[in-house]
């Protein structure tokens, strides 16, 4: 229900006005396995958030990106409800989730504006 995530490890944060991380996300729920099984590939909350929290309070923004661009699949029922940090961050980012890059349109954009 909570993590140990304090958000103060990182101070000051960085001060790069080019200081940003992306990060690809599933927009699958399940992927189709070769023996015709389906494997669960939703994104989990903990493990989603916690690096993406070290790298915001570092002072990095993040680019949410999918394959498609179609919103980031999530595993709802594993928020942990009691972590403000964790619950704070998907809320502050739920737009992001909605509205995600396409891996495609970041690489032929983004990458090359940046490429110097």
């Amino acid at each position: 229900p909570k993590t140990h995530f304090k958000g103060d490890e990182y101070t000051p944060p960085v001060k790069h006005t080019r200081a940003r991380r992306f990060t690809v996300r599933t927009a699958e729920r399940y992927l189709a396995m070769p023996n015709g099984k389906k494997f669960s590939t939703v994104n989990h909350p903990v493990e989603m958030a916690l690096p993406m929290l070290h790298f915001l309070s570092a002072g990095f923004k993040i680019d949410f990106i999918t394959p498609t661009g179609t919103p980031i699949a999530i595993e709802i029922w594993a928020m942990p409800d009691k972590d403000p940090h964790v619950v704070g961050f998907f809320h502050a980012s739920e737009t992001a989730f909605k509205n995600p890059k396409s891996l495609a349109e970041f690489l032929n954009t983004a990458m090359i504006q940046d490429a110097s």
